[in-house]
């Protein structure tokens, strides 16, 4: 019993080991962080449902304060939501909205990523840009 034991404490041990092995603090090619699908939002396929998912989402992260980790878990859920209302107005509307709902997908795409890796100050961040961005987009509603 207790050479399996040891087997057991040896191979874990060096499983650890290799696992840390391939990971590098000092990498300067990092690959882009990409998002974990974590549930099925269906597609928005109207204008009122846009306009309302937009306001009610981007409201819901904005009133955002703590930035703990159950706030940071609202927010990733928050943006699965969102991007579905984005995206109807991005493949949508012309000229200058299009080119804002594209811009404003690219920061709530930023949420997402940054509240999924649990970054409070860089999510905040892009939560700012999102809360301008979101009040001169919807004047347009």
């Amino acid at each position: 019993m207790k050479r399996i034991a040891i087997y057991s404490t040896a191979f874990l041990i060096s499983a650890i080991a290799l696992t840390s092995c391939g990971q590098s603090e000092t990498t300067t090619t990092e690959a882009p962080e990409k998002p974990t699908k974590h549930m099925e939002v269906p597609d928005v396929t109207t204008l009122e449902a846009a306009k309302s998912i937009f306001a009610e989402r981007t409201a819901e992260i904005i009133g955002k304060q703590k930035l703990d980790t159950q706030e940071m878990h609202e927010i990733h859920m928050s943006t699965y939501h969102l991007e579905k209302a984005v995206a109807y107005f991005a493949e949508n509307s012309e000229g200058a909205q299009k080119k804002a709902a594209e811009d404003i997908a690219v920061v709530v795409e930023e949420i997402h990523l940054k509240s999924e890796s649990f970054k409070p100050a860089e999510t905040k961040a892009e939560i700012a840009k999102l809360s301008e961005m979101a009040k001169a987009f919807s004047a347009n509603f």
